[in-house]
């Protein structure tokens, strides 16, 4: 795709002299623009983007729409999602008269799930105005600083939650663990020594079990530590990558700005890994994209889609799933795209 160029000339860009002064300084040969945002890698990739955008759009609206039915009008919609949100926030009663650390440990989960739901809300309308503007920038040459504003926001965003993941594993791991493990030991051989105590009776029974639960309920918090830790670690590192792609994203858009603005090369474009970079967050999603596809075709496919959602069974769990599986394929073509686009651009030169 894409491997072959016609000698287009300068489409248009004739101009050769010093163009916009002050903002950078400028070249004299003219930017072949043509080479890089004419193209089948750059159509499907615009296009693309924007039905990703459209997609998480409508499956955030599918699982909010039991929200919807239940409040029944748009006026009552957020007191629906209060109830919620408050089932959330309720979490911490679930260790009440256990361990305070656990109790806190849960408080952050709740927290973090409120916290991420309205930090998704946000990516879609960004990913939403990221891919109308991409769809501009391939068509009419204008959108490339609204792309390059949008990929930096992303950026921040993958490095702010880099550090929450790191603080969050230090909090978790030195000060949560280890005082939530003692306190469930110790609450557990209190429950154990209280039963022995009561003998065989509905009381001794009933301590029993609970000192049975405390004491699992640490020695599993013991036994998961390697995986938190692994689970971390391949976090650290996906998000590392998010953040340089994103960045590399923004240093393209700041070219192609320039070089549709202006009509001469960039005589500050440097290249980035962004081609390989794409090509590693498209990668994974291969095995789960062909796992939907089979799912849907295959002879499993009644007893998984058929699921009612909601009560009027209007939402689906085949919805649902084709809706995930079409915006995880355009996800995985699109990355894969945007790794001839960069290609391209690096051609141009």
């Amino acid at each position: 795709m894409d491997n072959t160029y016609e000698n287009t000339g300068t489409s248009g860009f004739e101009n050769t002299g010093n163009v916009n002064p002050g903002s950078k300084p400028t070249g004299s040969a003219a930017a072949h623009t043509d080479r890089y945002l004419n193209r089948m890698s750059a159509t499907f990739a615009a296009l693309a983007k924007l039905l990703e955008g459209l997609g998480a759009a409508a499956l955030i609206g599918l699982i909010l729409y039991p929200a919807w039915k239940s409040a029944g009008s748009l006026a009552k919609l957020p007191a629906a999602l209060q109830e919620y949100i408050d089932a959330i926030m309720s979490l911490p009663d679930l260790l009440s008269g256990t361990a305070a650390a656990g109790s806190m440990l849960i408080f952050s989960v709740a927290w973090g799930i409120f916290v991420l739901l309205g930090i998704a809300v946000f990516m879609i309308i960004l990913a939403l105005i990221d891919g109308f503007a991409s769809v501009s920038l391939r068509f009419t040459g204008k959108g490339a600083g609204v792309i390059r504003k949008i990929h930096l926001i992303y950026a921040i965003e993958a490095g702010l939650y880099l550090v929450y993941t790191v603080v969050d594993f230090i909090y978790y791991h030195f000060f949560v663990k280890d005082a939530a493990v003692q306190t469930l030991s110790a609450a557990g051989q209190a429950a154990n020594a209280a039963a022995g105590a009561a003998g065989n009776t509905a009381a001794g029974s009933a301590l029993q079990s609970a000192g049975a639960a405390a004491s699992a309920t640490a020695s599993f918090a013991e036994a998961i530590t390697p995986n938190v830790i692994m689970a971390t670690i391949v976090t650290i590192i996906i998000l590392l990558i998010e953040v340089c792609y994103h960045k590399d994203i923004a240093k393209a858009m700041t070219t192609v700005e320039y070089e549709t603005e202006n009509g001469l090369v960039d005589p500050e474009f440097k290249k980035t890994h962004l081609s390989g970079l794409s090509f590693l967050l498209g990668l994974p999603w291969l095995f789960p994209a062909i796992l939907c596809v089979l799912v849907l075709v295959g002879g499993i496919q009644g007893a998984v889609t058929n699921t009612p959602i909601t009560a009027d069974g209007k939402v689906t769990s085949a919805i649902l799933l084709y809706l995930f599986t079409a915006w995880i394929l355009i996800f995985v073509l699109k990355q894969f795209a945007i790794c001839f686009c960069y290609r391209n651009m690096k051609r141009a030169r």
